[in-house]
């Protein structure tokens, strides 16, 4: 999986002075192994879930999604949460099952 279009901000472009030069995206282990120290979190809400089958109505829903990025033992952690979501899985136009998370 590579990241593609890191961006690090007003205060890395202040460290380079204008000499950084973009040499490709970076992938997960580039990251991982990379020095760094700490941890990240990104979070988003409300992530939607959409039925891409069927016109049913009320078909879809939504998720939380958190990951923290532990740079200290190099591990990726992904909480979802408060998910839910109808589904029409046969793809007749009629809302089939009801799933929350």
């Amino acid at each position: 999986m590579d990241i593609a279009g890191i961006n690090l901000g007003a205060g890395a472009a202040a460290l380079f002075g204008g000499g950084a030069q973009y040499l490709g995206d970076t992938n997960i282990d580039q990251l991982r192994n990379g020095g760094l120290t700490g941890s990240a979190v990104y979070q988003a809400n409300d992530v939607a879930i959409a039925c891409v089958n069927s016109g049913a109505s009320g078909c879809g829903g939504s998720y939380d999604v958190t990951n923290t990025w532990n740079f200290a033992n190099g591990t990726i952690k992904t909480v979802i949460s408060n998910g839910s979501t109808t589904l029409d899985y046969s793809g007749d136009g009629s809302v089939d099952t009801n799933i929350a998370f």
